[in-house]
């Protein structure tokens, strides 16, 4: 049995708006270096636009990984996993929401 050194573990799940449980991701992770991983494979092919930006997939639309690192993160992942336990972070991108719940 692998024993992690941080003793921390992560729950990231994506729920797609479309409502095909299909296409639900949720994984686990052991590590930041495990979490920023899923992060960005749960996000690649998303897409995170503004609230204010005029249309979804216009100017403003970003991939959803930079976007979360910025938005969620402010640049800075490991601290933000690791100081902001109890809260727990939802990011809502185009087509659905990515949360990362650190497990108690």
């Amino acid at each position: 049995m692998h024993h992690n050194a941080t003793g921390h573990r992560w729950i990231l799940e994506w729920n797609d708006d479309s409502g095909d449980t299909n296409h639900d991701i949720r994984e686990t992770a052991d590590s930041v270096e495990d979490a920023r991983a899923a992060m960005r494979r749960i996000l690649s092919g998303e897409t995170w636009t503004p609230e204010d930006a005029e249309e979804i997939g216009g100017d403003q639309t970003e991939p959803a990984y930079p976007a979360l690192l910025r938005e969620a993160f402010d640049g800075d992942l490991a601290t933000a996993l690791l100081d902001r336990a109890g809260e727990g972070i939802a990011f809502r991108c185009d087509d659905g929401t990515l949360t990362v719940e650190r497990e108690r």
